[in-house]
């Protein structure tokens, strides 16, 4: 009996700098999303879809970021701003 498998291309990881940011209340700071693949899209859990944000959250948040690129399995990474 054979089988047959689907082997889907893999995208490079997608990583989020700074890895953990801490802020005082009321600062802001940005959060980049990068992977040596091009030609994708971000989703970040927030609802932006640019490369990085701008985040100021009131309490400890934790942003997730999904690089898509057709055809790929999705990317994700997260960071925790305090």
């Amino acid at each position: 009996m054979f089988r047959s498998f689907a082997l889907l291309p893999s995208i490079s990881p997608t990583s989020v700098s700074p890895t953990s940011v801490t802020i005082c209340q009321g600062d802001s700071t940005t959060l980049n999303a990068s992977s040596s693949t091009s030609g994708g899209t971000y989703s970040w859990s927030n609802g932006a879809t640019t490369s990085s944000i701008n985040v100021s959250p009131s309490s400890t948040t934790t942003y997730s970021v999904t690089y898509s690129v057709p055809g790929c399995p999705p990317a994700q990474d997260s960071v925790v701003v305090n």
